[in-house]
């Protein structure tokens, strides 16, 4: 008797342990043979164990982080100082403490009818930089956006919520992205760009220099006028127009004329020369 009472005690715990049988007491425990796979073994079991899906209780650290990276670019920006808010990028409405009604509007990047899809954020950036948006529009870059749907767009060059303008120490890294011999674009681009980038910042201290010692032509007053555009002429990124205001500020500057001016050019000139003369003689005799 008590042998049988022991068997059906055994065949009921046998029962209950079937009944009580999940998922999680066979695949909690799955090898992994890699360092990467048993990582994510082991946040796959506290998953399954705890009973979350993949939802923001195990994300929200992460979204946390990036929304704090975005505002701390952001709150340094030139954006921040002058008082334009996330709101004019992303749409929203921040006078209003409902939820909802706040986010009205606010789509994802990936939206197309988002203000912030990579195909409308010149759009979305023109309604402040007018000028700068009609340069725009007139390049290749806009064409092939507007066209093939695949080509720089502002944020690509200005970073979003940073709002960087590009310098010379990473111009042509920016620009090389693209006009790479990977992609096809022209990879003589970048260097091209980061010169002429860099010219327009020396020539704009030379004026300053230049009027810090009481020079004001007209001539000045021209060629800082070019410079003074230049940041909005750029953005057709027309290397050949961009060269011709710089040459153009360089003739009125007098920049050739002063490079000849420089104690021992003359002398240089005549070395030069005399060098010549000698070799002639050389190859002559």
């Amino acid at each position: 008797m008590n042998r049988f009472l022991i068997l059906v005690v055994l065949v009921a715990s046998i029962a209950v342990a079937t009944a009580e049988n999940s998922c999680v007491d066979c695949h909690k425990s799955v090898s992994a043979f890699k360092p990467e796979e048993m990582r994510f073994n082991e946040i796959r079991k506290e998953h399954l164990e705890r009973g979350v899906s993949c939802s923001l209780e195990c994300h929200e650290d992460l979204l946390s982080k990036l929304a704090k990276s975005n505002y701390i670019q952001w709150s340094s920006s030139k954006h921040a100082i002058s008082g334009v808010t996330c709101d004019r990028c992303h749409g929203g409405n921040p006078e209003t403490r409902d939820k909802e009604k706040a986010h009205t509007g606010v789509l994802r990047a990936s939206d197309p009818a988002s203000s912030i899809y990579y195909m409308n954020i010149p759009s979305t950036c023109g309604v402040c930089h007018e000028k700068e948006l009609a340069e725009f529009t007139l390049s290749e870059h806009y064409k092939k956006l507007e066209n093939v749907e695949l080509a720089p767009t502002c944020s690509t060059c200005h970073l979003p919520h940073g709002f960087k303008i590009p310098e010379t120490t990473n111009m042509a890294e920016i620009c090389q992205n693209c006009h790479n011999g990977n992609i096809g674009a022209d990879p003589e681009v970048p260097p091209k760009a980061q010169e002429l980038l860099k010219e327009s910042f020396e020539l704009k201290s030379l004026i300053n220099k230049m009027k810090a010692e009481g020079k004001d032509g007209e001539n000045i007053k021209k060629a800082e006028q070019i410079l003074d555009t230049f940041p909005v002429t750029w953005h057709e990124f027309n290397i050949e127009r961009l060269e011709a205001e710089i040459d153009a500020v360089k003739s009125l500057l007098g920049v050739e004329e002063e490079a000849k001016s420089v104690p021992g050019f003359e002398l240089s000139i005549i070395i030069a020369a005399f060098a010549t003369v000698m070799l002639l003689r050389r190859f002559t005799k």
